[in-house]
């Protein structure tokens, strides 16, 4: 009798999916049994045995792990604000082409200065940013 159950066996890859009880796992035919075939079952069992993975131990993930987890996201939320300072400095610039007394297209601009506000609902912000282009 066994603490593990075989599911499948791929006839073709030589592989076999086992159940150890807290793990389902798939590994190769031990190539033991492959050339022995003459094994009894018992035999067979017994050998399969010996791959069991080992059983899960209760460990607390390091504080120092969690620490680099934490920087790679501050390094993403770092670049989204160079962005966002980037493109409230281009806004900032522009400001002056909504004044009632501006000479020049202010629905034109209006329409710049809308995208450039969309800036970080663009696929891929902030690594890839696509800058709309500044009327003429």
């Amino acid at each position: 009798m066994t603490d593990f159950k075989i599911l499948s066996i791929d006839e073709n890859a030589k592989s076999m999916v086992i159940d150890w009880g807290y793990v389902t796992l798939n590994h190769d035919i031990p190539l033991y049994i492959l050339e022995n075939p003459e094994l009894t079952e018992e035999e067979m069992l017994r050998f399969i045995s010996y791959m069991r993975p080992p059983v899960p131990v209760e460990l607390t993930v390091p504080d120092k792990l969690r620490k680099l987890v934490t920087a790679a996201e501050v390094a993403v939320e770092d670049k989204a604000m160079e962005v966002r300072v980037q493109r409230n400095a281009l806004l900032d610039s522009t400001d002056w082409t909504q004044l009632a007394d501006s000479p020049v297209d202010q629905q034109v601009w209006a329409s710049y200065r809308q995208q450039l506000r969309e800036v970080p609902q663009q696929p891929g912000f902030p690594d890839s940013v696509v800058w709309p282009e500044a009327p003429a």
